[in-house]
Parts: structure tokens; C-alpha cells; sequence
């Protein structure tokens, strides 16, 4: 008589893990971080931590700009926010202030 048994997540994910047994070899963040970074200078964009360090701004800032369509233009691929550098330029240019010139006079 066969008797069903529940598999445990393990022993569904078994065979999976190995075939490909996960070591700090293969997943590393630093070396995927720098990896989008070099793709997105290459193809003329910033990264949001780029955005970041060039304006001092925090991402929830950075983010915060995006939901109210303040910031420079974006594009977002997958879960990343790259920010074309034609357009950083652009709304850097935006809020380049004038100076005063003959501010003493109008006192």
C-alpha cells in the first residue's frame, strides 16, 4: 500500500543544490556591484549610488524624487534605477543659481 508523504522544502530543493552547490565563489555582491557599474558607464548612465555621491543625497531622497517626478529622468531595469548622465547634466544645469552681482547697491 503506498502512503503519501509530504516532502520537506529541503528534500524538494536537494537535487538542485547538488547539481550547483552555492560557494562565495559564485555569488558575490562586490563583484556584481562593480559588474552593473562598469555596464552602466559604458553605456553613458549613473547608478543610483552614483546619483547619490555626486548630488549628497540618500537613496530614500533619490527615491523620493523619482515619486514626485522632481529629479532627473531615470530608467528603471528590473529592480535598478540608472540614471542616463544626459539627463543628470540637464537638471544639474536646472539649478545652477546666479550670483548677485551689485547686491550692495540694492540695499
Amino acid at each position: 500500500m503506498f502512503r503519501f508523504r509530504p516532502r520537506s522544502s529541503l528534500e524538494r530543493y536537494l537535487p538542485f543544490l547538488q547539481e550547483a552547490p552555492l560557494t562565495a565563489q559564485t555569488i558575490t555582491p562586490a563583484a556584481t556591484a562593480s559588474r552593473v557599474e562598469a555596464l552602466a558607464a559604458a553605456l553613458d548612465y549613473l547608478t543610483e549610488q552614483d546619483l547619490c555621491a555626486l548630488c549628497s543625497i540618500t537613496p530614500s531622497t533619490a527615491e523620493a524624487w523619482r515619486k514626485r517626478r522632481k529629479g532627473p529622468a531615470y530608467a528603471l531595469v528590473g529592480n535598478r534605477v540608472l540614471y542616463p548622465k544626459a539627463g543628470v547634466r540637464e537638471f544639474l544645469d536646472s539649478h545652477v543659481r546666479a550670483a548677485l552681482v551689485g547686491s550692495k547697491e540694492l540695499l
